[in-house]
């Protein structure tokens, strides 16, 4: 892939990788598209086969050239996977198994009939249910820290690139000052993802405020928390997005490296954001002088041993810096003395997944969802007794009733939920 190395030619790469994905989604290129869901969940449940077992029924029945096979990250139906998704059409095929690929072949990408067997079926309606969003557990979700997942192929850059990505990084780097990125997201009311709710803007602001030779932003992927699987997806779903936001961050209070710190038990998100580093670069999206403006950032992965204490900040650049993962007593705090003694931001995945739609569609945007004190949307990962165990995306302020029972399916066996 040829080398991005300035605004003008990042814009034209962009506008062509939009044309060509949509084109594949709507079907304008004479071809459908069948992706496959590549979340662990589903990998778990052969999903990896199910897509090698698509790609070789339809060599053989000579279909090549009018259907392409891809995953993607996630669908967050995860009691449902794995999933087979047909487009033009937007059919979705739930709890597929490698014995089924031949009758999708066959009745769907050949005789282009629906199979019904495989259609999700409403509990309440009993109707079977072609079409995703026509399906009860997405329709009150709203995808921001999930954008792209379920959608696009997380190893793809171009693909990426064709739905949304570093339009926001690409807007910083040209048009604003890292002043006015930190009063975007302070604006956007978004706060801190992991747990602590601290508003990401004032933590950016207290490390810009800091004269130093030496800045970093570390990305907090060291999800320990039992049944939690709403970083570890967005990475496999989404990679470029992180960086993305890391990025933005960066540029934002001055810092120039950043180190992303994800749980060595979860090789495929360590994997597909590997991949990402490398593709962004090769085509001069990290590096330096990015898009000749001057800005130069580099990215960095360490794994992290399981350790549940190397979630905490401190604990964690502890671990970074190859010491005993231990917290580090507060003040000073890791905005003004982090990681090797410099000025560092932490942020969590999710929270740096929601910066490219902050600083790409405005921060009004983002506060227009959630509630006067909790702007934006959260991920959750619904397990436990509940009908729809997955992953879901809602407005801040979501009452515990909606997500249960709206959205999960409520209470097997019609149990109350009393609260």
């Amino acid at each position: 892939m040829e080398r991005i190395q300035t605004a003008e030619s990042l814009e034209t790469r962009i506008a062509s990788c939009t044309k060509t994905f949509a084109d594949k989604i709507s079907g304008k290129n004479g071809k459908r598209a069948v992706v496959v869901c590549g979340g662990t969940g589903c990998l778990a449940n052969d999903s990896l086969a199910i897509e090698e077992e698509l790609v070789k029924q339809i060599k053989e029945a000579g279909l090549e050239e009018k259907v392409s096979v891809n995953h993607v990250g996630c669908f967050g139906f995860c009691s449902q996977g794995p999933f087979v998704k047909i487009f033009p059409e937007d059919t979705l095929y739930r709890a597929v198994s490698i014995k089924d690929i031949a009758q999708i072949v066959n009745d769907d990408l050949i005789g282009g009939k629906i199979c019904e067997n495989l259609l999700y079926v409403d509990p309440v309606t009993h109707e079977k249910v072609a079409r995703q969003d026509d399906i009860n557990f997405y329709k009150k979700q709203v995808r921001i820290a999930l954008h792209g997942c379920s959608l696009i192929n997380p190893e793809d850059i171009e693909e990426a690139l064709g739905y949304g990505g570093f339009q926001g990084l690409k807007k910083v780097l040209t048009t604003m000052t890292p002043q006015e990125v930190i009063d975007e997201v302070l604006a956007s009311g978004i706060r801190g993802r992991g747990g602590g709710g601290f508003p990401t803007g004032r933590k950016w602001q207290f490390a810009a405020n800091v004269k130093a030779d030496q800045k970093y932003i570390v990305c907090n992927g060291d999800e320990g928390d039992p049944g939690a699987f709403m970083d570890r997806s967005i990475l496999e779903g989404n990679p470029f997005q992180v960086i993305e936001g890391m990025m933005i961050a960066g540029y934002a209070f001055g810092a120039s490296e950043g180190y992303f710190y994800v749980r060595a038990e979860y090789p495929v998100a360590v994997e597909r954001l590997l991949k990402a580093i490398d593709s962004m670069e090769k085509v001069g999206l990290l590096g330096d002088n990015i898009l000749g403006t001057g800005f130069s950032f580099r990215a960095h992965l360490r794994l992290g041993a399981g350790a549940f204490v190397c979630g905490e900040e401190t604990a964690l650049l502890n671990s970074i810096e190859g010491k005993r993962g231990m917290p580090r007593p507060r003040p000073p705090f890791p905005a003004i003395k982090g990681l090797w003694g410099k000025p560092t931001c932490v942020n969590n995945v999710e929270t740096l997944a929601q910066i490219p739609f902050i600083l790409r569609e405005g921060a009004a945007k983002f506060a227009s969802y959630g509630t006067e004190g909790s702007k934006g949307t959260k991920v959750f990962a619904l397990g436990g007794k509940i009908n729809n165990v997955g992953l879901v995306e809602v407005p801040m302020g979501t009452t515990l009733r909606t997500l249960i029972y709206e959205i999960g399916g409520g209470i097997p066996g019609n149990k109350a939920f009393n609260c």
